[in-house]
Parts: C-alpha cells; sequence; structure tokens
C-alpha cells in the first residue's frame, strides 16, 4: 500500500528533522532564532501532511474493518497539537525571548512526544503485514 510506504517514509524525515530542532534546543546548533524558527515552520507544515495521511490511512484501515487502536494515536496527536499551538504562538509573537524559552522547553517535548508517537505507530504499521521493508533508518 503506497500510503503506508509514504507514512512510513515521512517518519524517516520527520526524525531527521527533528534532531535539527533538538540539537538547538540542547545548544549544540548555531542557528540564530530566525533559522531555528523557519525550520519550525518547515516541520510543522510537513507534519500536518504527515497527519493527513495518516488520518487516510485510519479512514481506509476502517473501512476494511482492520481493527487499530485510533483512540490512542488520535490523543497523541491531540496532544503533540498543544505543543505545536504553544510553538506557533510563540513564533507569532516574534519575541525572540519568548521563542527561545518556548522552544527550549515545549520544543523538547514535542521532540519527545513526536517520537514516542512514531514508537508507538509503527508496531501497528508492521502488524498491518504489508509488502515492503520496514526500517526506521
Amino acid at each position: 500500500m503506497g500510503l503506508l510506504y509514504n507514512i512510513i517514509s515521512d517518519h524517516k524525515k520527520i526524525r531527521k528533522m527533528l534532531i535539527e530542532l533538538e540539537n538547538w534546543a540542547d545548544g549544540k546548533s548555531n542557528l540564530s532564532i530566525e533559522e531555528i524558527s523557519a525550520k519550525i515552520k518547515e516541520i510543522g507544515k510537513f507534519w500536518n501532511e504527515h497527519e493527513k495521511r495518516e488520518e487516510q490511512l485510519f479512514e481506509e484501515l476502517t473501512k476494511k474493518n482492520m481493527s487499530i487502536p485510533f483512540e490512542k494515536l488520535d490523543t497523541a496527536h491531540k496532544d503533540i497539537k498543544k505543543y505545536w499551538n504553544s510553538i506557533t504562538a510563540a513564533l507569532i509573537s516574534k519575541n525572540n525571548i519568548r521563542i527561545k524559552k518556548v522552544l527550549e522547553d515545549d520544543g523538547r517535548m514535542l521532540v519527545k512526544k513526536i517520537k514516542k508517537h512514531m514508537e508507538d505507530e509503527e508496531p501497528i504499521f508492521e502488524n498491518l503485514n504489508f509488502n515492503f521493508p520496514f526500517s526506521r533508518d
């Protein structure tokens, strides 16, 4: 199924994107506030597209009467959205002190929540038994 393969590919891209945010929050990056803000906007846009693909997959699975823990995954998406909203509000404020603080706190939590969410999803996807190689690289 192409959609499932695309979602797994998304996870790999998201992991790479999150490394930049994580490094910045840990003081291991020389990116300016403006540069990291642009990266976060890029991650957010990609995440939104990814969520749409996941919703489409879940709809397809539901139509085929395939059981997945949708409520658990949906709750995780809502939890992640709270951090996105906080970060987005800080970026809109254009207050560099606020942005820095929010990214250091909520940015770290966002990374943690997204990684955990993907870790929870991937075994579900593996169990769907579609014919494609699965790797978290």
